[in-house]
């Protein structure tokens, strides 16, 4: 089958594989557990609150909250990548809730503490989980601003989620996963999932080195956390690839206001997706590369926050790491 492929599909392919590979924390065998590690690293941090959705589905969520006694000025709905969990914020947020500003992360269904009970479900549903949380949030805090955050996988969901949402203030996409999907490609991936859709792979599966951060420390607690997946299935494959380009679909439709950040040594969304993204965002979204930045913008040692909290609080401001200048190039790509 994968003989039938243009060499552009193979390419596609191989990046699509190497990305939802790589998402799972760079993990290869032996099983995380059987491997030298400190209990920081393999730390379970129990959900703060686990919410129940329209369909009866538990949803963990791990609230990061400002100091006690300081008032939270902005609440973030914050979605993780693949195979990631409710922990992928732990090294961004101490940065966002030194100002106040309170991240709200729920486990993806599928992933973190809601499988191995639930698996992937649908772009569909996913987006309708992100509706009843963010309803939820502003249920309870009427009169606080609240943003919707995704990276990676999650920034797809957000871009898709935040569309007709009447309780968002605004979005943040980091390093969000898009791609268009090669009708040959869909075909196949779409016969694979009938096939086989419980065949389970691993970044073993996979040829190649790829660097998903900078930040060391940060992949070691990915990798060793109890609640990362460390293999998927077609199953999943498919519904992360169908979700990616959905999301792409919908990019022009995007609702303002929004921030956009992506690494200038991203190696798992391939350039080409990164400028037909640009170009067919609404033209007053703010875009912003990172210079030496990877994928994993959450975790990287560059780092983000500066820029959020300045777009946060001063959006008619240019963006603390100049990368606002740097991204205005790409949209003029041909």
């Amino acid at each position: 089958m994968i003989s039938a492929f243009s060499p552009n599909s193979k390419r596609l392919f191989i990046v699509l594989t190497l990305f939802f590979m790589c998402l799972a924390g760079c993990t290869t065998p032996p099983t995380p557990s059987h491997l030298p590690h400190n209990a920081q690293e393999s730390a379970l941090i129990k959900p703060d609150l686990t919410l129940k959705m329209s369909d009866g589905a538990l949803i963990p969520m791990r609230f990061y909250l400002p100091p006690p006694g300081q008032k939270i000025r902005i609440y973030i709905l914050a979605l993780h990548g693949f195979n990631d969990s409710r922990d992928g914020w732990e090294f961004l947020a101490p940065a966002l809730t030194q100002k106040n500003i309170a991240l709200i992360a729920p486990d993806i269904r599928g992933f973190g503490g809601t499988q191995p009970s639930i698996r992937w479900s649908s772009a569909k549903r996913l987006t309708q989980d992100v509706r009843e949380e963010t309803e939820w949030l502003h249920n309870h805090y009427p009169t606080i601003p609240l943003y919707l955050m995704g990276e990676s996988m999650g920034g797809a969901l957000a871009l898709l989620s935040a569309q007709h949402n009447p309780y968002l203030s605004g979005t943040i996409l980091l390093a969000p996963a898009i791609m268009e999907l090669n009708p040959i490609l869909d075909m196949a991936l779409t016969l694979w999932d009938g096939i086989t859709p419980d065949l389970l792979m691993t970044e073993s599966d996979v040829p190649g080195h790829h660097i998903a951060t900078d930040n060391y420390p940060a992949l070691r607690r990915l990798y060793f956390d109890p609640l990362t997946r460390h293999d998927t299935t077609i199953h999943a494959l498919y519904g992360l690839t169908k979700l990616m380009a959905k999301a792409t679909s919908q990019t022009s439709k995007a609702p303002m206001p929004l921030l956009v950040i992506f690494g200038s040594r991203d190696q798992f969304v391939p350039r080409h997706a990164y400028v037909t993204l640009l170009q067919n965002l609404p033209k007053n979204a703010r875009i912003d590369e990172l210079d030496y930045s990877y994928h994993l913008l959450s975790r990287d040692k560059n780092g983000v926050s500066q820029d959020i909290i300045s777009w946060l609080f001063t959006p008619q401001k240019f963006l603390p790491s100049g990368g606002d200048f740097a991204a205005a190039s790409w949209q003029n790509i041909p």
